[in-house]
This record gives structure tokens, C-alpha cells and sequence, in this order.
């Protein structure tokens, strides 16, 4: 078995931690934003709805697919013993979930905002 012995920090400026999970999210988002941009004739949007559904698509993206998603599959898969055990901590999300590229790939990270796109652009 592999154990990696990656620092989950790749820097930190002025006492502020830059974290790889956050550097990969944000690139991502990034991304999705440059490509609506760049094809957003094709998708019938003008330049302020571009801008919108880019916001919407953060804010979406972040709070459904990588909190609540990334809680779910925590809860359901991955410790499902200790939560039957204690339902309790299931609506505590700070606990973990959402850490792995499996949670995120499983949630729609990557296909959601394809997809939100694509139904926006329908008149």
C-alpha cells in the first residue's frame, strides 16, 4: 500500500496557509468561468450573465456539492458505523467530508457546473 507524505499546505504568505485542496477547487472554478467565457456566444449569454452564472456556480457548486455532497458520502460511506451509532453527528459538517478526490468526483464537482451551463442556455 502507498502512503503519500504530502504537505496538505503548499505555502504560507504572511501567516496565511495556501492548501492544495483549496488551490485545486479554486483552478477548477477558474476554469469553468474561462470556458463559459470563452463560448458563451455559443451558449446564448451575454457577458453579465457570464459573470452570473459564474457566481452562482461557486456559490452552488461549493455549498451543494462539496459541503452537503461531501457530508453525505462521509455519512453513507465512509463511517456509516460510527453514525448509525450516533445520528447525532451526522448534521455536524465540520467534522469531515468532501476531503477526497473520490467525494468530489462522486458529487458532481466536475459535471455539475457542465451541466448548469448547458441548462442555461436553453431560452
Amino acid at each position: 500500500m502507498f502512503t503519500h507524505a504530502i504537505d496538505p499546505v503548499i505555502t504560507t504568505v504572511g501567516g496565511v496557509h495556501l492548501w492544495w485542496y483549496g488551490t485545486g477547487f479554486t483552478l477548477g472554478f477558474w476554469q469553468m468561468h474561462r470556458y463559459v467565457r470563452t463560448h458563451r456566444r455559443s451558449l446564448g449569454l451575454s457577458p453579465r450573465q457570464v459573470y452570473t452564472l459564474s457566481l452562482y456556480l461557486v456559490v452552488g457548486v461549493l455549498v451543494v456539492g462539496v459541503l452537503a455532497g461531501g457530508r453525505l458520502v462521509e455519512v453513507l460511506f465512509d463511517e456509516w458505523a460510527f453514525y448509525s451509532a450516533y445520528p447525532s453527528f451526522v448534521p455536524r459538517y465540520w467534522l469531515g467530508g468532501g476531503g477526497n478526490p473520490w467525494v468530489t468526483h462522486r458529487c458532481g464537482v466536475g459535471h455539475g457546473p457542465v451541466r448548469l451551463v448547458g441548462a442555461s442556455a436553453v431560452p
